[in-house]
């Protein structure tokens, strides 16, 4: 930051100087920026613009370079029903002009060239707003992590026989526009909070992550067989997206596979909701089979990490800190013929890569054994306690049989709040440096304020003697009084 706040000085004190040394003043053949000026106005450069402008660029730029996104999981709780009932010019939304009445209207009438204006009067048509049903309806979904608007101002099934004013037909493009019913999503949602058993919730947020974010650290990831990998089409892109509102599948499937697949992500979504809630993870599911990776596992699941947890590749959407990477292999398709397990920081939770390493090999490729049927139950005061089962993975995470394998969310500035573990990587923060692009963007603007400085000793009162030459007289006009 030290060189790039140089070199922005150096490049206004160059342009101060052209200014002072080669523009010239139109009155009287005098330089524009007077010796004084140009010192001043490059101290102001040198101590105020250049500095702030630097280090509030270079701040911005760190900020943007350590935001990464992650996954964040819960529960759902209530599905909630909000009833509206319509009334003339009432709350409701979908609406026809009707029962008009007569405003008298007031308005400039007369006027003259001056723009004098009598005041007129006028009687002017106006409309009330009729609803076109009885009652509108706005459904919603409570999560542990916030509410989501499914639909607003629904119609009720068959519209036309709830309309506000019997003579009054729905037009079939409002009722096309408005939808009829409960929503078929709230309407799962309804059932399983009624059960008692909840559906998984995902949503992305924002945090910092120095590891991702550092390019000189030798804590970060590297493989040189990323590209092959990439051309035999097995390298899956880690997750990122969310559908119909706050579910994300997080099982990639590669290779020959006839498994059952919604299965297998609604089993993960959730054991990840539970996970998410509890020990504030999220696990991401790689199922392949490939006779080229068969043949070299390590390889390729260290040549996936890599893939995964690179800047370069996923942008801010890069594995994160909080994830957990399992690899299962297979060459029949019906048993784990091998798994890895990794995790999205550098360090940390190594028992537990290597107890699913070891507990996942030879189980049937089935949802059951490998991951589990953990469920959610709802208690009161929208309470959801977590119910396992037996599976590898939920053992292995919640450390059921050793609790040295037990998940834990490494902390990555150390102040161990939330539940974080370790001493953190804030040290790393030192090593994080704007980019090319972002350094070009500072020095852009420390140009553009630096001139902002020299124009203003161009046209600006720095010093009153100075300002007898703004608007002087002429050569000629001078001569011509003298003679008169």
């Amino acid at each position: 930051m030290i060189l790039l706040g140089l070199l922005s000085i150096l490049i206004a004190a160059g342009v101060g100087f052209a200014a002072k040394v080669w523009w010239k003043d139109q009155y009287d053949g005098l330089p524009t920026i007077t010796t004084r000026e140009y010192v001043i106005g490059l101290v102001i450069i040198s101590f105020v613009v250049v500095p702030i402008t630097v280090w509030v660029g270079a701040e911005e730029s760190k900020k943007n370079l350590v935001t990464f996104n992650e996954y964040w999981n819960g529960w759902e709780l209530d599905a909630i029903r909000e009833d509206i009932q319509c009334t003339r010019d009432g709350p409701c939304r979908w609406e026809y002009d009707c029962d008009p009445y007569l405003v008298t209207e007031f308005y400039d009438c007369n006027c003259d060239d001056k723009g004098n204006c009598d005041t007129c009067t006028r009687l002017v048509t106006k409309y009330h707003s009729c609803p076109y049903v009885t009652v509108e309806t706005n459904y919603f979904v409570q999560t542990t992590l916030g509410e989501y608007t499914i639909a607003k101002h629904q119609f009720p099934v068959d519209p036309q026989k709830h309309r506000w004013r019997r003579s009054e037909s729905i037009p079939s493009s409002v009722i096309e526009r408005a939808g009829t019913g409960e929503p078929p999503f709230w309407f799962a949602v309804w059932q399983r909070i009624a059960t008692g058993s909840p559906g998984p919730v995902s949503v992305r947020r924002e945090y910092d992550n120095y590891v991702l974010a550092s390019d000189r650290t030798i804590l970060r990831n590297y493989s040189q067989h990323i590209e092959r990998f990439k051309n035999l089409g097995v390298m899956p892109a880690p997750q990122s997206s969310i559908h119909d509102w706050y579910w994300a599948d997080k099982v990639h499937f590669v290779g020959t596979l006839k498994l059952r697949q919604q299965e297998w992500q609604q089993e993960l979504g959730h054991l990840n909701s539970a996970l998410g809630k509890e020990l504030q993870g999220d696990v991401q599911v790689v199922i392949i089979n490939h006779p080229q990776v068969n043949a070299d596992p390590d390889t390729y699941a260290l040549a996936l990490r890599a893939y995964w947890m690179s800047r370069g590749f996923h942008d801010r959407d890069a594995f994160a800190k909080n994830g957990i990477g399992v690899v299962l292999g297979t060459a029949d398709g019906e048993t784990v013929a091998w798994a890895r397990a990794f995790t999205g920081m550098p360090v940390g939770n190594e028992d537990m890569a290597v107890a699913l390493q070891n507990g996942l090999r030879g189980l049937a490729l089935n949802p059951s054994p490998v991951i589990g049927h953990v469920r959610g139950e709802i208690k009161e005061k929208q309470q959801v306690k977590t119910v396992h089962s037996g599976g590898v993975l939920e053992r292995v995470l919640w450390g059921m049989d050793d609790s040295r394998t037990k998940f834990q969310r490494v902390s990555m500035s150390g102040d161990n709040k939330g539940g974080g573990v370790g001493s953190g990587f804030l040290y790393l923060s030192g090593e994080i440096q704007p980019t090319t692009g972002q350094s070009i963007a500072i020095l852009v603007v420390a140009f553009v304020l630096s001139c902002l400085i020299w124009i203003a000793a161009v046209i600006g009162d720095f010093f009153p003697e100075k300002r007898s030459r703004k608007f002087p007289e002429s050569q000629t006009f001078r001569e011509t009084t003298r003679r008169r």
